[in-house]
């Protein structure tokens, strides 16, 4: 038994080495309309083409790119994997993504343009994706 753990043990480093470090994230979206013409986006995260269902917001949303990040609007950390971002009527609803191991943790704040609680986006962890 000993001696065929051995003999696997050269192809388990050459696929675990083979493996990529970061999956592969793309967002989608699918927005429409209410009946008061207010956008309502679906969110969804691909993850190694596999699709997520992530939540929903108010406004357009699109990918941002990473020199974004740290934005004033947005304060997402410039080490995240990947983030997108929607905006309607003075609110700003950003959604971003971090590997803890194998689960990815994706996070989520909102900007009010005139918020009596400051500038400071705070964000918290809605939902968790097993690798």
């Amino acid at each position: 038994m000993l001696l065929k753990i051995c003999l696997l043990i050269p192809y388990l480093f050459a696929y675990l080495l083979a493996q990529p470090n970061s999956p592969k994230l793309a967002w989608e979206f699918s927005t429409i309309e209410d009946d008061m013409g207010n956008p309502r986006t679906q969110i969804y995260l691909l993850v190694n083409d596999q699709k997520h269902e992530i939540g929903k917001g108010v406004g357009n949303f699109s990918e941002l790119e990473k020199s974004q990040y740290t934005n004033s609007q947005y304060q997402i950390p410039a080490s995240a994997l990947s983030a997108c971002a929607g905006f309607w009527a003075g609110l700003g609803h950003q959604l971003w993504v971090t590997q803890k191991g194998k689960v990815l943790l994706v996070k989520e704040g909102f900007l009010e343009a005139e918020s009596r609680r400051g500038t400071k986006v705070i964000y918290k962890t809605i939902k968790k994706i097993n690798l």
